[in-house]
């Protein structure tokens, strides 16, 4: 009868490759920590998505950390879907002249996060690179600019001497302005439970403080802190799509995190 068709109707549960994948519950999580393909061989249903792109490294100003794209529904049947997991940007010489590159963007199909703006130099501007979130300026610059829904600015520096550097943006607290001879914090990444635990992710670097001070300002999560005049930033958290700290003189700033892509949805 009717009733007993509908009784024996099974729901059409998504059946997918790729990455590296666990189970949490009812729900099968595959994580990308490299590029690859994810391939939905049957069934169709939501898709759930963190998307977080490659951190950028630091200059003067701490790197910004990568885009931080949440999708709660992506409607997808059967198919493969390219995923491009972004790499962080190197760091550069902190009175080498140029801002850092930005991180790379990370990529699901349609969904892009934007990689991290790069740490200010003293470039003409000295101001922090525009990306997921914004890197932090050199001295008197303008922190760069977050992407809306991905991440936050960056922050600034000071006018004069000893010419703290503004710290990198992170996905939920913007970088921080410098503080006297105290350069600016990176701001601090988002949590997200996708895989079935809390980790939070996508932290800024922070900016150089004080010439010849040790650690000036602390990274974000996961994010570089800065260094002491002559030395190396520190580097951003792989997996964590964190900036890299700043640095000064002869010293290089810290690498950018590489990003993460991570595919969660129902399978029982």
């Amino acid at each position: 009868d009717q009733m007993g068709q509908a009784m024996s109707t099974s729901p059409s549960f998504i059946e997918a490759t790729g990455g590296s994948v666990a189970e949490d519950g009812d729900y099968k999580v595959h994580t990308f920590s490299t590029s690859g393909t994810f391939e939905i061989t049957s069934g169709t249903g939501n898709l759930q998505l963190l998307v977080l792109a490659g951190g950028a490294g630091g200059a003067g100003g701490g790197g910004g950390a990568g885009g931080h794209l949440e999708v709660a529904e992506l409607e997808r049947t059967v198919g493969s879907f390219t995923v491009t997991v972004g790499a962080g940007s190197s760091g550069v010489g902190g009175g080498g002249g140029q801002s850092a590159s930005n991180g790379n963007n990370s990529v699901f199909d349609d969904q892009t996060a934007i990689g991290g703006g790069g740490g200010g130099g003293l470039d003409a501007s000295r101001n922090g690179n525009n990306g997921g979130s914004g890197g932090g300026s050199f001295k008197d610059g303008d922190g760069g600019s977050g992407t809306t829904g991905q991440g936050t600015n960056g922050g600034t520096g000071g006018d004069g001497e000893p010419y703290p550097h503004g710290g990198g943006g992170g996905a939920s607290v913007a970088g921080g302005n410098s503080s006297g001879s105290t350069g600016g914090a990176g701001g601090n990444g988002k949590s997200n439970s996708i895989t079935g635990s809390a980790v939070t992710r996508a932290g800024g670097g922070a900016g150089l403080g004080v010439r010849n001070s040790v650690n000036g300002a602390s990274g974000g999560t996961g994010g570089g802190g800065d260094s002491t005049k002559g030395n190396n930033g520190t580097a951003g958290t792989n997996g964590l799509g964190a900036g890299g700290g700043g640095t000064w003189d002869t010293g290089t700033g810290g690498d950018g995190g590489n990003g993460i892509v991570i595919v969660r949805y129902q399978f029982q």
